[in-house]
């Protein structure tokens, strides 16, 4: 039996038998269906604004500002890209072994004293 055959069941006769749900909603009258739509409405509406507080919350560039929600998307979305990015990258990194990471460096540049300019302040220094 699936979940639409749950709804509405035909009877040993024929008839169709309505869950609870439907007979609860046909015995509503239109001003309790039209309050139950307006209670639910507000409750959504109430839902989005708050996750966009929270998104404004969260987002250092959001807090403590006006912006329309649409820019508040639009922020949100640049910085969740942007952490995508970085989380890539340090994932690329991470994969790489230590010696392709710094044989580009340790090549073409000497670490001592001298490739860090310290000669040249020392000299200044003493001038």
């Amino acid at each position: 039996m699936g979940a639409g055959d749950m709804d509405n069941e035909d009877g040993l006769n024929g008839e169709r038998r309505l869950s609870l749900s439907q007979t609860n909603r046909e015995l509503l009258s239109e001003e309790e269906k039209r309050m139950n739509h307006i209670m639910s409405e507000k409750k959504r509406r109430n839902n989005i604004r708050e996750a966009f507080k929270t998104m404004t919350d969260i987002i250092p560039s959001l807090r403590n500002t006006n912006f329309s929600k649409a820019t508040i998307l639009n922020k949100g979305t640049a910085v969740k890209k942007k952490e995508e990015r970085k989380k890539i990258s340090n994932l690329f990194l991470a994969s790489q072994p230590t010696s392709i990471l710094f044989s580009s460096a340790t090549a073409t540049t000497s670490y001592s004293t001298k490739s860090f300019g310290y000669e040249r302040r020392c000299k200044r220094r003493k001038t």
